[in-house]
């Protein structure tokens, strides 16, 4: 059983059991883990959950970028393909920080996650006023984003990507594996180009 959602969903073997044990409701024995390893643990869910924030205030905004997206042709690329990539849209200014903010989320933790830095002048978004594109881990995870410029600026990139963090690491990333895996499977092989 394990052998065949390994394969079918293009997964590891212990992704394949905890997916198992969620969807079936069954407690999935573990080692007691050490203080080390349990504070890692909490602080890894933390992230997560600061960085699935951060994921849904871009999803939510991704009608703002509409006309942007149209001028570029993307007005021809499904809603669900949009969804199914996670395709947002990080407005001008710093308003990650204040929505985030006011919903309980503090300054460090979504430094740790790369969607804010500190500055001379404090805290401000890392992502503004660009398309969002989430990268994913194997399991599905958000885990840092790319974002493209929407109006250029002077000393602005065209595009932006997380820093290192504990939960990205830029050079053991693919944008679009996550999705693509299952068709990966199928065909024997995949086109690997650069840039998103």
């Amino acid at each position: 059983v394990l052998a065949f959602v390994q394969k079918m969903e293009g997964c590891t073997f212990m992704e394949a059991l905890e997916s198992l044990c969620r969807r079936y409701h069954i407690e999935m024995p573990r080692r007691k883990l050490t203080d080390e390893e349990a504070e890692q643990y909490k602080l890894r869910e933390a992230a997560r959950i600061a960085i699935d924030a951060a994921q849904r205030f871009f999803r939510e905004r991704l009608p703002e970028a509409s006309s942007f997206l149209a001028a570029r042709g993307y007005d021809v690329v499904s809603d669900r393909t949009l969804a199914d990539y996670g395709v947002g849209y990080a407005p001008a200014g710093n308003a990650l920080l204040a929505a985030l903010s006011q919903a309980g989320y503090s300054t460090d933790r979504l430094k740790d996650v790369g969607v804010v830095a500190v500055g001379d002048h404090g805290p401000y978004d890392v992502f503004r006023d660009r398309v969002m594109f989430p990268f994913y881990d194997l399991g599905g995870h958000v885990v840092g984003f790319s974002g493209r410029i929407v109006t250029p600026r002077d000393g602005a990139g065209k595009y932006v990507n997380t820093g290192e963090t504990s939960l990205f690491t830029k050079g053991r990333m693919l944008f679009g594996l996550y999705q693509a895996r299952k068709a990966i499977g199928k065909a024997g092989f995949a086109y690997l180009v650069e840039g998103q």
